[in-house]
C-alpha cells in the first residue's frame, strides 16, 4: 500500500469543503458500530490552547495507567500525528487499512476531510481498546464532527475571534458555537482566560440544559526556573509544569478540574504533566548553533502570549507566514513592535497571505521564497521564532530536519 497515493486519495475529499452538521457523522458512526461509545471521552473546544490542553489531559490519563487515545488537528508534517495512542502516532498501515475499509461508506455519505479524520480516530481508538480518549474539536463545537458523542467532561479553552465566516462575527456568537459541546448532565470547565461575559454565557448554557458549570483555576502566582514554571492556583494548589509560556499555566488550570471530575488525583496530575509533549506549541530546541522557538499561533491573542517570551531580548528574529483569511493585521502589528528583523515566507496553500502583502503591513520585513532563504536572511540572529500558521512550522520542521514526536 503506497502511502503517498493513499494520502492523495484522502486529501481529495478536501474539495468537499467545510459542511457543518452532525447527521452524516451519526449515520456513519452507527453503521460502523458506534465506536465512540466504547471509551470515556474528554471533549475540548476553544480558539486558543485546545491542542495544548488536550495533550496535557492525555499525558495525565496515561500516567494514571489508562490506555489513552488523543485526537488533534491539523497535523503538521504527517497525517498520522492526528491519531496518538499512549503518546505515539499510530502506524501508517493502521489508518491506511482502515481507510480502505470505510472509504465506500464515507463517499456514499460524502463525508468531508475532517469528518473522515474524526471517523478514523474514533475507530482506531476502539480497535486499540482505549479506555480514555481526549478529543479536540476542529474549528467550532456545536456542529463539529467530534460532537457526535456524550463525553464524561467537556472543556472550553480561551475563546477569541477566529473562523468568523463559519462561527459568527461576535465573541458571543463564537462562544455559543464552542459551548455547543456541552451536554445535559455533563460537567463543563470554562478557562479562566475567558471574559466574564463568556463565563456568564457558559453558566446560562449549563443551567439551560442541566449541565454542571465549573470555572477553570486561575493562576495566582507563576515563577519560572529555566524551562519550568511553578504555579500556585486559587485554593493554594501548586504544580510544576515543564512548558514555556504563562498561558500554559491557564491551560493547565482548565484541565485540572476536568481531570478531577473523572477521578484523577492531584498527585497523578502532577506526575502526568511532567511527560507532556506538545509539538510546535512554544517548542524550543537548538539547531545549527541557533535557538529556535516554533509555535503555531495565528490569532492576536495567541501571538501576544508567545511574543511575551521573547520581547526582552534583541537577539530574536522572526520567520512568519500567515493565512490570508486570518486576522493578519492584528497579528502583524504585534510582530512589528516586537521584532527588528522579520522574514516573511509564502505558505504551501492557496490560502497563504502573500509575503508582499505582509510587507505592506511591515515595510521592513524581508520577503523570502523559502524557509532556508528566511533563515539565511536572519543569519545574524542567534534566536529565531517561527510562527503564524501550522504551515509555517511545517516548513520549519522540514528545513531543520526535525519532525513532531521525534523526541518522544
Amino acid at each position: 500500500m503506497n502511502k503517498e497515493a493513499v494520502l492523495k486519495d484522502i486529501f481529495l475529499r478536501r474539495r468537499r469543503g467545510i459542511r457543518p452538521g452532525l447527521e452524516r457523522m451519526k449515520r456513519v458512526l452507527h453503521a460502523v458500530g458506534d465506536p465512540q461509545k466504547r471509551y470515556g471521552v474528554i471533549h475540548i473546544a476553544g480558539t486558543n490552547g485546545k491542542g495544548s490542553s488536550s495533550a496535557m489531559a492525555a499525558a495525565v490519563l496515561r500516567a494514571a495507567g489508562f490506555h489513552t487515545g488523543l485526537f488533534t488537528s491539523p497535523h503538521i508534517c504527517d497525517f498520522r500525528e492526528r491519531f496518538c495512542i499512549n503518546g505515539t502516532p499510530v502506524a501508517d498501515t493502521e489508518w491506511m487499512t482502515l481507510w480502505e475499509e470505510v472509504r465506500p461508506l464515507c463517499d456514499r455519505e460524502e463525508l468531508t476531510f475532517f469528518e473522515i479524520s474524526t471517523l478514523l480516530a474514533l475507530l482506531l481508538f476502539a480497535a486499540h481498546r482505549c479506555e480514555w480518549v481526549v478529543l479536540e474539536t476542529g474549528m467550532g463545537g456545536r456542529l463539529d464532527a467530534t460532537n457526535c458523542l456524550i463525553p464524561e467532561v467537556a472543556c472550553i479553552t480561551s475563546i477569541s475571534m477566529d473562523h468568523m465566516e463559519y462561527l459568527g462575527n461576535t465573541l458571543t456568537e463564537i462562544a455559543e458555537e464552542k459551548l455547543g459541546i456541552v451536554k445535559p448532565g455533563v460537567p463543563v470547565v470554562v478557562s479562566a482566560l475567558n471574559s466574564t461575559a463568556v463565563h456568564e454565557q457558559g453558566k446560562r448554557r449549563a443551567h439551560e440544559i442541566g449541565a454542571t458549570y465549573i470555572p477553570g483555576m486561575r493562576p495566582l502566582h507563576v515563577r519560572f526556573e529555566g524551562a519550568v514554571q511553578y504555579i500556585t492556583y486559587e485554593y493554594g494548589e501548586e504544580y510544576m509544569l515543564p512548558l514555556l509560556g504563562e498561558v500554559q499555566a491557564s491551560n493547565l488550570g482548565t484541565i485540572i478540574p476536568a481531570l478531577k471530575q473523572v477521578g484523577i488525583s492531584s498527585e497523578i496530575i502532577r506526575t502526568g504533566i511532567q511527560d507532556v509533549y506538545i509539538p510546535a506549541r512554544i517548542e524550543r530546541f537548538m539547531h545549527g548553533g541557533k535557538e529556535y522557538l516554533f509555535d503555531t499561533c495565528h490569532t492576536p491573542e495567541a501571538v501576544e502570549n508567545v511574543c511575551r517570551l521573547v520581547s526582552d531580548s534583541n537577539d530574536w528574529g522572526c520567520i512568519i507566514g500567515m493565512m490570508k483569511d486570518k486576522d493578519y493585521t492584528g497579528v502583524l502589528s504585534i510582530v512589528e513592535r516586537t521584532f527588528k528583523d522579520i522574514a516573511a515566507i509564502r505558505l504551501t496553500t492557496p490560502r497563504s497571505l502573500s509575503p508582499a502583502l505582509l510587507q505592506q503591513q511591515i515595510p521592513r520585513a524581508h520577503c523570502c521564497d523559502t524557509f532556508q532563504d528566511a533563515s539565511a536572511y536572519l543569519s545574524n540572529c542567534s534566536k529565531i521564532l517561527v510562527m503564524g500558521s501550522f504551515y509555517t512550522v511545517e516548513q520549519g520542521y522540514y528545513a531543520v530536519g526535525r519532525r513532531p514526536y521525534d523526541s518522544v
